[in-house]
């Protein structure tokens, strides 16, 4: 689907607004969609050398991973560290298997540890990564499978809730925001059920403990 084809939508509704701000707004609005929702997986390929960290990961065209599930190198399952630790480094030659941890942060997916005085002739390993994905701030593409409502509705937030703007409209954008809110979290819960449409219920316990 054509990002022009929600901007054509979110423009009749604000027809004083020029259309490349609508255009903005509207890709502001997928991605900000799909980065919360996570409902955009895909397994992206890698590859990564023992001279440096970084992993550049292929991603379809007009897309970027926003959050990282595992990574795997072969057959192994690498372990997850999160945190703003410098990158490990090691002065001896590393595991022949290859790397053991991964991080991933702004966008970069780094392997550890690496080699600090590699001559570039390491090494290559294949890298799997599970990935939720949203689009890149160039994008003219975006998922077929996204509703046009939904992501309407917080380009018309944004829109309306730009003050001084002869467009504005306080009450209005406030009403567009929390429907774009609510297609975010409902779309979380869909994907949490599997793919399914459906409600998570917590049941409280009667007085003195459950049954």
């Amino acid at each position: 689907m054509k990002l022009t084809e929600i901007a054509d939508m979110v423009a009749a509704q604000v027809p004083l607004c020029p259309l490349p701000l609508v255009l903005a707004q509207s890709r502001w609005a997928v991605k900000e969609f799909l980065s919360r929702s996570r409902a955009w997986m895909a397994e992206l390929d890698g590859e990564w050398s023992d001279e440096r960290p970084e992993v550049r990961l292929e991603c379809p065209d007009g897309a970027e991973p926003v959050y990282l599930y595992h990574v795997k190198v072969g057959d192994r399952t690498l372990a997850h560290f999160d945190g703003d630790a410098a990158p490990w480094r090691s002065s001896k030659r590393v595991n022949p298997r290859g790397p053991s941890t991964w991080r991933f942060a702004n966008g970069t997916l780094e392997l550890w540890p690496y080699l600090e005085d590699s001559e570039g002739n390491g090494p290559l390993f294949k890298v799997k990564a599970l990935a939720a994905l949203s689009v890149d701030r160039r994008a003219m593409c975006v998922p077929d499978w996204l509703d046009i409502d939904d992501i309407s509705y917080g380009a018309l937030g944004k829109l309306l809730g730009m003050a001084g703007q002869t467009w504005s409209n306080p009450s209005l954008a406030a009403y567009f925001t929390e429907k774009f809110e609510e297609a975010i979290a409902a779309k979380r819960i869909e994907r949490m059920h599997g793919g399914k449409p459906g409600t998570l219920i917590i049941k409280t316990p009667h007085v003195g403990g459950y049954f």
